[in-house]
């Protein structure tokens, strides 16, 4: 089965997870401009944790609030605005994807409940919600186009991008994709196993700008072989936590190739990639 082709452009992309701190350092490694980055043939380091940020672009009272997750986000979120500037120039409306959302902070929540005083802070509270990420982008961005939040298990990723072409094509305007996860913690992660932290984020627009970077087209299909990562613990990565599935279509916008990608969603239903560089 297949559906029709989806045709948007990439203006922008960002990264962040272990040994990547940020898409500068993570283009610059697989373009051989960062050696030390590629020693004995790795491109990153599993042992070195995500080095995430404090979310700058919030208020000072708002950034002590925040959580792992929503610093994740957010810092995906601020590599693709202009680099001169700390908030974006026009409203842009926005996804948000996670598969688990704060889980640390549901766990928190749940080990709370299952005490005598069941004590749950109001900040616990307003940051478990699934949209809590986007709220924090709206205070920081300092605009009120419409934000969505959603999850779709391991396939998050693949809906974000089918959620996103939807709103474009709806719309004809310019939107910013986010997706991200974070490690799991005993004993959620029986349930949802995800030992790194991983995110990206990206601005798709319905025609190609003076930035766009690719001509993304893209369709469901019941065939085609997943496209896997050529070094080993990338492709750790990529297995392991959700957001991670992006990691083919970022390597390949890193290296500024032509590449037809496959990249799971359903355990019966795929997403092929047509990626075009205009770089």
């Amino acid at each position: 089965m297949k559906t029709p082709v989806n045709t948007i452009y990439i203006e922008s992309a960002s990264i962040c997870g272990p040994g990547i701190p940020d898409w500068i350092t993570f283009q610059s490694a697989f373009q051989g401009q960062a050696q030390g980055i590629m020693q004995n043939n790795k491109a990153i380091d599993l042992s070195n944790g995500a080095v995430i940020p404090p979310a700058m672009i919030l208020p000072p009272n708002e950034r002590r609030r925040t959580t792992k997750t929503i610093k994740l986000a957010l810092h995906c979120m601020q590599q693709i605005l202009p680099s001169d500037a700390n908030t974006i120039t026009a409203p842009m409306a926005s996804v948000f994807a996670s598969c688990s959302g704060d889980i640390d902070l549901v766990q928190s929540i749940c080990i709370a409940l299952s005490t005598a005083e069941k004590s749950i802070s109001p900040i616990q509270f307003h940051n478990s919600v699934h949209n809590a990420a986007a709220g924090y982008w709206s205070i920081g961005s300092k605009y009120m186009q419409e934000t969505t939040s959603i999850s779709a298990a391991n396939g998050t990723f693949v809906a974000a991008l089918m959620e996103a072409a939807s709103q474009i094509n709806e719309s004809n305007q310019t939107i910013a994709v986010c997706c991200y996860d974070i490690s799991s913690q005993p004993p959620l992660d029986l349930k949802r196993p995800i030992k790194y932290d991983f995110g990206c984020a990206f601005i798709l627009a319905p025609e190609q700008t003076t930035q766009s970077m690719a001509r993304l087209s893209f369709q469901l299909s019941s065939g085609n072989e997943i496209t896997q990562m050529k070094w080993p613990d990338l492709e750790t990565l990529r297995t392991d936590n959700p957001a991670a599935i992006a990691l083919p279509l970022l390597l390949t916008l890193a290296c500024g190739h032509d590449a037809n990608l496959t990249l799971p969603y359903l355990p019966d239903l795929n997403m092929n990639l047509d990626l075009k560089s205009l770089t």
